[in-house]
């Protein structure tokens, strides 16, 4: 389907990995045929009767245009605006503190009868492109929460899950902005990027998407910078894409939700801080930590949300450091200060931490 033009990897290792095997865990889940049936968004062809989420209409509108493309009930889905710092319901009276609110509720709450409650931020209805997807979001992860497919949040899963479900031409033309800004006597413009996945990633999900369901307009409707990265990935795919168990014919592959399930931490310099894995909302398999300076800091294997084993410990020049005897569970774990200093040193016993040294 795509021309031959490039074999380089179009994001890297990691993201590669990250995307294959979080659409080889989406097929063991819903199966190749839905993943085949969903219907995409074409940015041009989406017909709102509203061009804005000004008024309870709107939002109401919204809601039901997105549940009806998810095969949601959108009669079970209601909404609250959280608005500085408080939560507002629709009728325009404020509740309670946004702090006391408990972290499921940011998304959705289920409500005593049943319903949902969807959560929708007042800064996001000063920008309708912000707006829907956002709402998108949070009725995506509604969904796949609501039949038992997810059982946690987690953002990288939730923006796929939003590309398999059609959203992602639309996702992936804004997921980066520009706005001007202007001080008292400089200016300049910020950049601002939504959602967990960056557009070297959107390249590469949405071609191994149009390769998997023979789509071949995707890339009529994507920005400039986003196309980029498509047609790379594209060309790309067509030299690699025997070697791609998602583009293969195959039995279903079974992928451990540590696999997928992951975040990322960063430094307020942008630098990669960690690299986590979760099962359900818990720490599993490997977690990584790195240096403000971009050096490996240190490497632990996670078991239910302990520390399992400790592979290693570098200092910010990239010196290995004492990283301790934890093993299966069993011995010490030494934690550093960024400075380098000895911060503390965990003892483990039958996969439970014990004292503290």
């Amino acid at each position: 389907m795509f021309s031959k033009q490039s074999d380089k990897l179009p994001v890297d290792d990691f993201d590669k990995d990250l995307i294959e095997k979080s659409l080889l865990w989406f097929e063991n889940k819903l199966g190749p045929d839905y993943i085949r049936a969903r219907k995409t968004l074409i940015p041009t062809n989406c017909d709102f009767q509203y061009n804005n989420a000004n008024s309870d209409e709107a939002i109401n509108y919204f809601i039901q245009y997105i549940c009806n493309h998810l095969e949601l009930n959108s009669s079970n889905v209601t909404y609250i605006i959280v608005e500085n710092n408080k939560i507002v319901f629709s009728e325009g009276f404020a509740t309670r503190e946004d702090s006391a609110v408990n972290k499921e509720t940011f998304m959705f709450r289920r409500l005593e009868d049943g319903n949902f409650l969807v959560t929708i931020y007042a800064d996001s209805l000063k920008d309708f492109d912000m707006f829907f997807i956002q709402l998108a979001y949070n009725l995506t992860f509604l969904k796949f929460y609501s039949e038992g497919i997810f059982n946690f949040a987690n953002g990288y899963m939730i923006n796929f899950a939003m590309v398999l479900m059609g959203f992602g031409l639309l996702c992936s033309n804004i997921s980066v902005r520009s706005n001007q800004w202007q001080g008292i006597s400089h200016y300049g413009w910020q950049v601002v990027r939504f959602g967990f996945i960056s557009q070297r990633m959107y390249g590469y999900i949405l071609a191994l998407l149009a390769e998997y369901k023979d789509e071949d307009q995707w890339e009529n409707y994507l920005c400039v910078d986003v196309l980029v990265h498509y047609k790379n990935a594209a060309s790309f795919i067509c030299k690699q894409s025997t070697e791609i168990d998602f583009l293969n014919e195959h039995e279903l592959i079974e992928v451990n939700d540590e696999e997928v399930f992951m975040s990322k931490s960063f430094y307020e310099n942008g630098k990669l801080r960690t690299i986590s894995h979760y099962k359900n909302k818990k720490y599993e398999g490997l977690m990584v930590f790195y240096h403000q300076n971009g050096k490996l800091w240190s490497e632990r294997i996670y078991k239910n949300g302990i520390s399992y084993n400790v592979l290693s410990n570098y200092n910010s020049d990239g010196v290995p450091v004492e990283k301790g005897t934890l093993k299966d569970g069993n011995g010490s774990l030494y934690i550093y200060n960024p400075n380098g200093t000895l911060l503390r040193i965990e003892n483990y016993q039958n996969e439970k931490r014990i004292d503290e040294a």
